[in-house]
């Protein structure tokens, strides 16, 4: 089920998309045209490598182990302004690290690699592996991770972006090496940390204002687990005008804002940015996703009649 919404005063504007994604329109990204069907009874997870003791663990095993409920938003590396490849969920899982504790990581490891059933892989450094919000994933909203998602069990890792998130999870391996996962052999990042990001959700095209001469502006901002501290609006060739944050924590899942927008007829640019609770401000030059993710800033056209 969606995460409730947090009480208060904050309202999020009409057409705003809500603090969690349902689980049908969820993104889906894959390698494949066809996902692993994958029977719970007979999967298994390895973990190896550097390690003092190889675990496999069952399905069985894995939901009797200690479980986390954690909301957070998940973003393609290939999003731009122009797809809905960013949505949110409450992830059910254990944390990674309590299943590495068990193992018990010999000195000299660096990277985890972690393999799908797909022949995907990835890896994530052992340091980030050991934060306790990276997530061995088996529900989404409520209910049982979805196949799309990578039933029975996938990893999510915040703050960085979806490549690193392996779907069907099958195998754990500890290693002395920096890794090369699928995507980085074709070019894309090995870092992946995701670049601050604000999205206009409304108004779009014409629009009419209400009885006080105002329109609701909104949409979300994400920084991954960095947060949002600040999030600014500009009318055409304005000066930056701080938006309204919603409260919410914690920081792992996109944060929506809102702004009362006073505007004269016409037609206007609206533009966002956002600045992460670093102090890091969205970066304004535009580039493609390939292959660190997109930057730039979104600009919407909006006639107010």
């Amino acid at each position: 089920m969606p995460a409730p919404e947090l009480p208060g005063a904050f309202s999020a504007p009409a057409g705003v998309r809500p603090r969690v994604t349902t689980n049908a329109q969820f993104y889906v990204v894959d390698i494949s045209t066809r996902d692993p069907n994958l029977d719970e009874r007979a999967w298994t997870l390895r973990v190896h490598g550097l390690v003092e003791r190889e675990l496999t663990l069952t399905y069985a095993d894995l939901l009797a182990m200690p479980a986390v409920e954690q909301d957070g938003t998940l973003r393609c590396i290939s999003f731009t302004y122009g797809n809905d490849l960013i949505s949110s969920t409450r992830w059910t899982g254990v944390p990674l690290r309590d299943l590495l504790q068990l193992a018990g990581p010999l000195d000299g490891a660096v990277d985890i690699v972690c393999r799908g059933t797909n022949d995907y892989s990835d890896s994530i450094p052992l340091a980030k592996a050991l934060e306790p919000t990276t997530l061995l994933a088996y529900g989404m909203n409520g209910a049982a991770l979805p196949r799309a998602h990578g039933f029975p069990c996938r990893v999510y890792v915040p703050n960085l972006y979806g490549e690193k998130n392996v779907k069907w999870l099958r195998e754990i391996e500890l290693v002395n090496y920096d890794y090369n996962g699928y995507w980085q052999e074709r070019g894309w990042t090995e870092d992946a940390t995701v670049n601050v990001l604000s999205i206009v959700d409304s108004p779009s095209g014409s629009v009419t204002r209400d009885a006080a001469g105002q329109v609701a502006v909104g949409g979300v901002a994400f920084a991954g687990s960095r947060g949002i501290g600040q999030v600014q609006l500009r009318v055409d060739d304005g000066d930056w005008l701080d938006a309204e944050l919603e409260p919410y924590l914690p920081a792992l899942i996109w944060q929506r804002w809102r702004y009362a927008w006073r505007p004269q007829p016409g037609t206007h640019t609206l533009t966002v940015r956002a600045v992460d609770l670093t102090g890091v401000t969205q970066i304004e030059e535009q580039s493609d996703p390939h292959p660190d993710g997109m930057t730039g800033l979104q600009t919407v056209t909006v006639r107010v009649d």
